[in-house]
């Protein structure tokens, strides 16, 4: 049997990783409704994804790229554009802060400072957002979601192309040194570009929200222009049945039964 204190050294080791699949969960249902009955194997795969080993020209990127959406579209519900968008973003902001953490902070020689950073850039961008988000997964008409799903695609094609274009060309220096001068321009630029995507999703989803409910306004005001409408007509239609009443009482009394016939 192991010892405790490794068990409680193993655990503890885990720890930065668990907290950097929940602010990735917790951003996540922000934006995409989930089945209740795969929750877990979502959080399971940002768990995964969130600790794997990225450098630039690495193949590493391959292997997570095919698991990470098809978990990510079957574990969420609504719009399929939508779905595959919102998975494009989560995707290239991670693999840019695991690439970043693992290729720049590993060059200082300390194993656990991509670890320990991942965290702490992911609980930022929770932290970050956290104001903006959604109370409810936003809604959004498909035109919308295909038109953010095409620009999500610049940072994942750029992320795949700074990652993967070097890759079994590590054999030059010159080269190695080229992809990682590459890598520090466009990486950051990849992570800002999947955070603005998120914001821009949040601010068309307000605006939205504010179109549907001036929409519903002025139909209600419509329907009470309608009903005061119909209110008007009753009260005339009263007001002159009241008069044909009055002279057909004046009438009857006078004995000018004819006349009121």
């Amino acid at each position: 049997m192991r010892p405790v204190s490794e068990t409680l050294l193993s655990l503890l080791w885990l720890l930065p990783e668990a907290m950097s699949a929940w602010a990735l969960y917790r951003l996540w249902r922000s934006f995409l409704p989930l089945r209740p009955r795969w929750r877990w194997l979502l959080w399971g795969t940002l768990l995964v994804c969130s600790s794997v080993i990225i450098w630039v020209g690495d193949h590493n990127l391959l292997f997570a790229l095919p698991p990470f959406f098809a978990v990510g579209l079957w574990c969420s519900r609504g719009c399929w554009s939508g779905r595959l968008a919102v998975t494009a973003i989560f995707f290239s902001m991670m693999m840019a802060v695991n690439a970043l953490s693992d290729t720049y902070l590993g060059m200082l020689g300390l194993y656990a400072l991509p670890r320990l950073s991942r965290p702490v850039l992911y609980g930022g961008v929770y932290l970050l957002l956290r104001r903006r988000l959604p109370a409810a997964p936003p809604e959004l008409p498909p035109r919308l979601w295909r038109l953010i799903l095409g620009l999500a695609a610049l940072p994942l094609f750029a992320l795949v192309a700074v990652v993967l274009l070097t890759f079994r060309r590590y054999d030059s220096v010159l080269v190695e040194q080229l992809a990682r001068n590459q890598g520090l321009v466009v990486l950051p630029f990849v992570l800002l570009t999947a955070l603005t995507l998120l914001l821009a999703v949040v601010i068309l989803a307000d605006h939205e929200r504010l179109e549907r409910a001036g929409q519903l306004a002025r139909l209600r005001e419509l329907y009470y222009q309608g009903v005061r409408q119909q209110e008007a007509q009753v009260r005339t239609l009263r007001h002159d049945l009241r008069n044909h009443l009055t002279v057909l009482d004046g009438l009857l009394d006078r004995g000018n039964a004819d006349a009121a016939r």
